[in-house]
C-alpha cells in the first residue's frame, strides 16, 4: 500500500514520497531558506501534469531519514562562512560548509543529477514511500 506523503495543492492527487523524487511528473525545482533566521528550509516541487502545474514546498526535514550523512545541528546562514546557496531557489549548487542544510543540498544535487541512482540504491524501503 502506498501512503500519501503530500497532496498536490493544484489537482489534489496523492503523491507518495518516492513519486516526489522519481516521477517525471514531479520536478524538484530547488531549495531555499524560508525564514529570516535560517531555521526553515524547503524543497520546492512542480507537479508537471496536464491541467495542473502547481508548485508546492515541503520542509527539507521531511527527507532527513534519506540523508546518507550526519546532519549538523549548527546553521551557518548569515555567517561569514555561509555560501548563500539557500537564498536562491534556482541555485542548485552544493555547499561545502558544515551547516545543517549542506547535506540536504547535496541530496538535492544527487536527485537532480541522476534520479535513477536513487532507485539503484533502493533507499525507499520505508513505510512512507
Amino acid at each position: 500500500m502506498t501512503l500519501t506523503f503530500k497532496e498536490c495543492p493544484g489537482c489534489g492527487v496523492s503523491l507518495a514520497r518516492n513519486q516526489l523524487i522519481h516521477s517525471p511528473e514531479v520536478e524538484l525545482v530547488g531549495m531555499n531558506i524560508e525564514s529570516f533566521d535560517g531555521r526553515i528550509n524547503h524543497y520546492h516541487f512542480k507537479h508537471q501534469v496536464d491541467g495542473c502545474g502547481a508548485v508546492f514546498r515541503m520542509s527539507v526535514l521531511e527527507f532527513v531519514d534519506l540523508i546518507p550523512e550526519p546532519v549538523p545541528s549548527a546553521i551557518n546562514f548569515g555567517n561569514e562562512s555561509c555560501e548563500k546557496h539557500c537564498l536562491d531557489l534556482n541555485d542548485h549548487g552544493t555547499c561545502s560548509q558544515r551547516c545543517r542544510w549542506s547535506p540536504f543540498r547535496r541530496f538535492m544535487d544527487f536527485i537532480l543529477s541522476d534520479p535513477d541512482k536513487l532507485q539503484a540504491q533502493d533507499i525507499f524501503k520505508d513505510s512512507r514511500s
